[in-house]
């Protein structure tokens, strides 16, 4: 049994998270907040940065 964490699946979470908290998405790899919004917590903002790369595959695929 491979009990290594599933990226991808965390990474769509942390995503959903961010954008429910207005975050959206840049193609240069970070985030910026819609008007009148508050900077996403740090600690979401350290998860995100973990898995980049799972998060840049999950925005590709959406756009």
């Amino acid at each position: 049994m491979n009990d290594a964490p599933d990226f991808l699946s965390a990474a769509d979470r942390l995503v959903a998270e961010a954008q429910s908290l207005g975050a959206v998405f840049s193609h240069d790899g970070g985030w910026t907040m819609n008007d009148g919004k508050s900077p996403l917590p740090a600690a979401l903002v350290d998860r995100l940065r973990v898995h980049r790369r799972a998060v840049a595959m999950i925005m590709k695929k959406d756009s």
